[in-house]
């Protein structure tokens, strides 16, 4: 059984999802393979294509708006996400993945986050092959827009781009979507574009051999930071992002601790400055993401929007408990022995939400444990081989 994922990046929530299941998988004795349109990360039988492609159709969207020529679609998408602070993406590329040599070799395709690099029409059309589709957001289901906050339905592109997925994705012969929460699936399973397909749900993994916890004393000395001060650890791609709320945060934490310290991991896009946030950028080293992870008391996640999160379950595989706003994945990922759900998106709620959380005494041992029986990346990847070989033995 030969599989081959598609990403655009192989970088972020989505990039390090496929890459997990790839790796899992040849560590079970699957073959498998990774297409990206620029390889950053260098993983085995990980392989680039289309990006000069990319490269070029990137430039000429990003000049047009500069200099005031008129706008093509990918360079609208641009300024829109310029204008929103959201990110916009198209169903079409000029990159034709259906050249790439590993398309003919494999036998099953699997998709991930696919924007801006797969053409949806002519890849649908094209491929008579076993397809599995993991969701890590909710694009699919509209034009351009990635979450439902962004949309706007009467927009010329969201109304186009919407039909062209419609019709390609209903082309598809052999299409099983995955899901990575039950909460996704049943806000989305009955969407007309994915109406007869298969669909399942599977929830993102983490490697607990890397994400494993360090003694917490030790960690903060090497990193400068004071040993009785409680620490709430904040991860995201980008700090400055509203969406995961680092503001709601910092306001919370001041009204039940001004003593407290946030630790927030993650781009600082803006430069922002909060008098209990201790920003440390974007770590790509797993190992100094790792140590950092084991400084803190908990974990924070008032995000507005998510799939399934890859952060909480890795802080969690290092013992952390953690209170996180009620996005996709929360019902699977916390319980009663790990952490707070809050009740909604609300301050209030964060802030009874992080007092039950400190009020309460929980194990790491049991949380690790846990993570390890849940969303190891060899249980994940069971999950996906038997998919595949259902797939496969359907032909």
């Amino acid at each position: 059984m030969k599989v081959l994922h598609i990403t655009t990046t192989d970088s972020g929530g989505a990039g390090l999802c496929c890459l997990r299941i790839h790796e899992s998988l040849l560590e079970s004795g699957i073959e498998s393979k990774v297409v990206t349109v620029h390889n950053t990360k260098h993983a085995t039988e990980e392989y680039e294509f289309g990006y000069l492609k990319n490269l070029l159709s990137r430039s000429i969207a990003k000049g047009m708006r500069l200099i005031g020529l008129p706008m093509n679609d990918r360079s609208r998408l641009g300024a829109m996400s310029q204008k929103y602070h959201a990110a916009f993406s198209l169903p079409v590329s000029s990159i034709d993945i259906t050249q790439c040599e590993w398309i003919d070799w494999a036998d099953i395709i699997h998709l991930h986050w696919v924007n801006n690099y797969l053409d949806y029409p002519s890849f649908f059309k094209k491929v008579k092959k076993p397809i599995v589709w993991t969701l890590h957001d909710e694009n699919l289901f509209y034009g351009v827009a990635h979450h439902h906050k962004r949309i706007m339905p009467s927009h010329p592109l969201e109304i186009k781009y919407r039909q062209v997925k419609y019709d390609a994705v209903r082309n598809a012969e052999n299409l099983t979507i995955v899901f990575l929460s039950e909460m996704m699936l049943n806000k989305f399973g009955n969407e007309s574009i994915i109406e007869g397909r298969d669909k399942l749900v599977i929830n993102n993994s983490v490697n607990t051999s890397v994400f494993r916890p360090y003694d917490r004393d030790t960690m903060r000395q090497k990193y400068g930071l004071e040993v009785h001060k409680i620490v709430y650890l904040f991860i995201a791609f980008d700090i400055c992002d509203p969406n995961k709320g680092l503001d709601v945060l910092s306001e919370t934490l001041f009204r039940i601790d001004s003593d407290a310290e946030i630790l927030a991991i993650g781009g600082n896009s803006s430069n922002r400055k909060w008098d209990n946030v201790r920003s440390v950028g974007l770590v790509y080293d797993k190992q100094k993401l790792v140590e950092l992870m084991s400084c803190a008391n908990f974990f924070t996640m008032p995000s507005y929007q998510e799939a399934f999160s890859q952060s909480p379950i890795e802080a969690m595989a290092c013992g952390l408990p953690a209170v996180v706003f009620p996005v996709s994945g929360t019902q699977e990922l916390i319980n009663d022995e790990n952490g707070v759900v809050c009740e909604d998106f609300t301050s209030e709620s964060l802030y009874d939400g992080i007092k039950a959380l400190i009020s309460r005494h929980y194990n790491p041992v049991s949380i690790r444990q846990d993570i390890i029986a849940r969303f190891s990346q060899d249980v994940i990847a069971q999950k996906y081989i038997s998919l595949y070989k259902t797939l496969c033995s359907s032909l």
